[in-house]
């Protein structure tokens, strides 16, 4: 499995990658200020991250495992992501082929 993506638009100049690390943390970024998704401690969650990021080629696929507050709308958190998503993407490098997949669990009420 590759740990890195090649951009295109430096190639003049030599090559720059971005490493899986980066697009964690892009994707965890995505998550913020996402109303109706409850923050997860990734160091208590390494069973289940809440961000996974895998490279194929050069294509990153995001798998999002989300607790989500009772009664809040899916649909709208997954739109919501995927905006975050493409934004943060394009502020850091220049236009990667991503695809996203969701899981959500419904955070119990005590």
């Amino acid at each position: 499995m590759a740990n890195y993506i090649y951009l295109n638009k430096f190639n003049k100049n030599g090559k720059l990658a971005m490493s899986k690390k980066v697009f964690v943390t892009i994707g965890r970024e995505s998550l913020k200020d996402v109303v109706g998704v409850i923050k997860k401690d990734e160091k208590l969650e390494k069973s289940k991250p809440s961000v996974v990021a895998i490279i194929r080629g050069n294509k990153i696929s995001y798998k999002f495992n989300l607790l989500v507050e009772k009664d809040v709308s899916k649909e709208i958190i997954e739109e919501e992501v995927t905006k975050n998503l493409n934004v943060n993407l394009l502020n850091q490098c220049e236009a990667i082929p991503f695809d996203i997949s969701f899981s959500f669990s419904d955070a119990k009420n005590k």
